[in-house]
């Protein structure tokens, strides 16, 4: 099995704030959500120089908050850190069959790693 591991140097954004409600009920990315989506994007880009994987897939994902203050759900955080790998590090997240999901407060600074295993 391979192992791949990223660190984006970035804190994570709340589904809460990354999305809001457009015409129709549609939901389209808020700022925030857009700059997230892209920084966390150039860093994938800086450390995944592959093409994007195309198996089956497990992530783990670990969340490093600094602020004790901070009150973020982490299914919320999961969405768009997914979305932000889609179309390079996999090819779509339906390849994921695993995820491990974990957040920690009152670190050094705000940060997410990542490591994707492929899979049988």
């Amino acid at each position: 099995d391979y192992m791949y591991q990223l660190r984006i140097p970035l804190k994570p954004v709340s589904l809460n704030s990354a999305y809001m409600v457009g015409k129709g009920s549609n939901f389209t990315l808020s700022k925030r959500g857009k700059k997230f989506k892209d920084d966390c994007q150039d860093f994938l880009k800086e450390q995944f120089t592959k093409k994007p994987l195309g198996g089956k897939l497990k992530v783990s994902i670990l969340f490093q908050l600094y602020s004790f203050r901070e009150k973020i759900d982490l299914d919320n955080m999961l969405k768009l850190t997914m979305d932000s790998m889609t179309g390079i590090v996999f090819k779509d997240d339906s390849q994921v069959y695993e995820i491990y999901t974990k957040k920690e407060i009152g670190m050094k600074r705000d940060e997410i790693h990542i490591i994707i295993y492929e899979i049988d």
